[in-house]
């Protein structure tokens, strides 16, 4: 428990270490630049979890090459063993309380308290996985009704958990043993953070646990599932389609034109009933920083989800992209990015995705390789082409009880893959080398940005020279457009969550987008709400901007790469095996290993003028009399 005591509980994010990836390919960002140069009852318990789905096979020819097993000394079983149980909420919250009550009183030695708390981690450990175990099943299918029950059920449960551990925390702070709690247990920053008492009341919880409800309705959004009316019928676009095959067959032209209206109004209608959630969402969040006090919802997340900077330093870099990143990307996009070819590889397995990941990095990096095996012989990834009831993304998850990483990705089946693989392979191994040691985000995200940026340097012998180039291109493209999407999603988040509960409707959530384009340099006039319906911004608020500043640091330690063979990998080296019990925060660490502090001045100027350079040869700022950028 020791990893969470500096942490506030509103995000659980955090102390579930899901990192999600919105990928930021893919984006329709055309035209838009503006100066573009060239709770409920609970649900009852279900008697059996459903068989799990199938592992591949890994001992046939063209299958998995799955090493022989070796003993990593984390005692962990394969993914298939792990048996689900519903956490006993009840039981676990009520040894919580004992406990803080037992420190609070000061009724036994410390020696006893102390080892009362070393016994609740087990408790801790059963409902943190079980929480992202229930995520990874529900993500494999969501219309899994055993499944979405479970997620919703341990959903709504775990703030009540999180208020009975935020009492124990509160009870260590101020106990007459506080220092020796913090030096033996928790950790630094405990007396700090919780020496003046309880903050999540029981209001603050119910409205938490409105919020979870509000996510799961999120969560379990589908075209398969949403309700439209078409022609007289209501109902989903599987019933409809039932009636006019029935009447007209599945070849005629009426089922196709069925077919087309019946999903553009499911398309229509889920988009619909996304808006509807993005507003309540926004409006519980705002309540809940009301009143715990702060003048925002955004004051309220950089306090809690630790981005080890503030507001105005954010913003300040967000300036900096609509000044510097925007130009030299609007001109790459002209000259470079729109030029170069389509990849000569048009599909790719998950068999030869995974091998493939496996053999480049066998030659690259020995540990990152045994990792890799370890991830391997564990079966700990569910890695399956994207359809209609997955997650259409992928994440990082951290099961506490087995000192397990797990990796899910919906793939798209083409040598993309291999960057969205490369991207949860660095928070797997992150979590795998520090057994899940928190960070900020932030860096976080440059140990996964940076290895799907690293890795693809490697892949001599596993694609053509012309699809390594067309990797290369997209990458470097993806990264800049990460850079600008993921700003404009964070500053649409600074201004919508100033705006007070009783004023948040469509319409002033819609001029926060708009006010936000015109910030970031972005064409208002095309762009809507429509694109901010994002799963970050509804499940992990002020998460996107960490893709913003890891980006760009993710960025320079490739140029680092590019220019001496093994300088990058030798400082993501560094970053993986960071002290993290350090004090140092995000930009003192990464000065610490030799790279660039992202607010500093200029920095994205000089950054964005270097990819410039390295692509077409020649100094974008310099040219213009900008600066003198090198």
């Amino acid at each position: 428990m020791r990893k969470f005591a500096a942490l506030i509980l509103a995000f659980t994010i955090i102390s579930l270490n899901i990192f999600p990836l919105f990928s930021c390919s893919n984006l329709d960002f055309s035209g838009i630049f503006e100066n573009q140069a060239e709770s409920p009852d609970t649900p009852k318990e279900p008697t059996s979890p459903p068989e799990q789905p199938q592992q591949p096979e890994q001992t046939q020819k063209n299958e998995i090459h799955v090493p022989q097993y070796k003993d990593h000394g984390r005692g962990t079983i394969d993914f298939s063993d792990i048996e689900y149980s519903r956490p006993d909420f009840s039981k676990i919250i009520s040894d919580f309380e004992s406990t803080a009550s037992l420190i609070k009183s000061n009724g036994a030695s410390y020696e006893e308290q102390l080892e009362k708390v070393y016994a609740l981690k087990p408790g801790y450990n059963a409902i943190s996985t079980m929480y992202s175990y229930a995520n990874i099943m529900n993500s494999a299918d969501s219309q899994d009704t055993y499944w979405s029950v479970e997620y919703e059920f341990i959903a709504t449960e775990y703030p009540k958990f999180m208020q009975a551990v935020e009492g124990l925390f509160v009870a260590a702070a101020t106990s007459v043993h506080a220092e020796k709690f913090e030096t033996d247990y928790f950790g630094n920053g405990l007396i700090e953070e919780y020496g003046n008492g309880a903050k999540y009341t029981d209001k603050v919880i119910a409205l938490m646990q409105d919020e979870a409800l509000l996510e799961a309705d999120y969560a379990s959004l589908s075209t398969l599932t949403v309700t439209i009316k078409y022609y007289g019928y209501s109902g989903t676009v599987e019933n409809i389609l039932a009636r006019y095959e029935q009447f007209y067959g599945k070849e005629s032209i009426e089922y196709e034109r069925a077919k087309s209206d019946c999903e553009a109004l499911a398309e229509s209608a889920l988009s619909e009933r996304s808006m509807d959630i993005l507003v309540e969402l926004f409006k519980v969040r705002r309540m809940i920083s009301d009143e715990l006090g702060y003048d925002s919802y955004a004051e309220l997340a950089y306090n809690e989800i630790y981005h080890d900077y503030n507001q105005k330093e954010f913003l300040a870099f967000a300036d900096d992209v609509k000044s510097y990143v925007i130009p030299v990307y609007s001109k790459l996009a002209n000259y470079v990015f729109n030029q170069h070819p389509d990849p000569t590889s048009n599909t790719l397995s998950r068999v030869d995705l995974i091998n493939n990941m496996h053999d480049m990095l066998k030659g690259t990096n020995d540990e990152l390789s045994e990792i890799f095996e370890y991830m391997l012989q564990h079966s700990l990834y569910n890695i399956e082409s994207d359809n209609e009831t997955r997650f259409h993304g992928a994440f990082t998850s951290y099961l506490d009880s087995y000192s397990a990483p797990f990796i899910f990705i919906s793939t798209v089946e083409n040598i993309t893959d291999y960057t969205t693989l490369s991207h949860e392979f660095g928070h797997f191994a992150d979590n795998y080398v520090n057994f899940d040691a928190q960070s900020s985000l932030d860096l976080a995200e440059v140990l996964s940005q940076s290895l799907e940026l690293l890795v693809s340097t490697r892949f001599d012998g596993v694609l053509t020279n012309a699809d390594q180039e067309y990797l290369k291109l997209y990458l470097i493209e993806n990264a800049l457009m990460c850079l600008i999407s993921q700003t404009f999603y964070a500053t649409f988040e600074h201004i919508a969550y100033e705006i007070p509960v009783d004023e948040i409707n469509r319409t002033s959530l819609s001029n926060a987008v708009k006010s936000a384009a015109q910030r970031t340099g972005l064409n208002s006039s095309a762009i809507s709400i429509r694109d901010v319906l994002i799963p970050h911004i509804f499940l992990y608020p002020f998460y996107v901007q960490s893709y913003s500043t890891s980006v760009a640091a993710s960025l320079e330690i490739y140029l680092m790469e590019l220019e001496t063979q093994g300088a990058g990998f030798e400082v993501f080296d560094q970053l993986l095996h960071r002290d993290t019990a350090s004090e140092l925060t995000f930009t003192e660490t990464l000065e610490s290993v030799g790279l660039t502090d992202p607010f500093s001045n200029k920095y994205l100027m000089m950054l964005s003028d270097r990819i410039h350079y390295n692509l077409l040869g020649s100094h974008y700022f310099k040219t213009l009399g900008v600066g003198n950028a090198a």
